[in-house]
């Protein structure tokens, strides 16, 4: 239960802290070369149904800290990132930083299973693709 609430509570500090600013694109091609714009920055974040609360509340429900990490004593932060599209789905969910012990991967796949759509971000008023960071934290304390 600790454990948990530690997490929870790391959890929301660093979430509030991951959000993006102003407006640049970074730019993708698809095979058929029709590019495609996602943002890194934008004038209004994207945001989870129910704001972050509600999906902090999720992860925290569907986060478990993995036996393999709990057994070596692994803890440390985890950051994942995904696309937030125009449509509000998530696409391209990628661990960018582990920790081991198959930490992020349960964070992945609580976020792949996310069943509400998001509130895309927007620039110039207009809903747009844009990336979205989530530092999770697994702490035994």
């Amino acid at each position: 239960m600790a454990t948990k609430i530690l997490t929870t509570l790391t959890l929301v500090f660093t979430l509030g802290t991951s959000a993006t600013f102003a407006q640049s694109a970074a730019t993708t091609s698809k095979p058929d070369t029709t590019l495609q714009k996602v943002f890194r920055f934008v004038d209004q974040q994207a945001e989870p149904k129910g704001g972050t609360e509600a999906f902090l509340r999720y992860l925290t429900k569907h986060v478990s800290y993995p036996k393999t990490a709990r057994d070596s004593n692994i803890q440390g932060r985890v950051m994942l990132q995904f696309i937030v599209n125009e449509d509000g789905k998530l696409s391209d969910i990628k661990i960018v930083k582990d920790i081991g012990g198959n930490c992020g991967e349960v964070v992945k796949k609580a976020i792949e299973k996310y069943p509400y759509l998001w509130t895309p971000a927007k620039t110039n008023g207009k809903p747009v693709k844009s990336f979205y960071t989530v530092p999770f934290t697994f702490s035994l304390q």
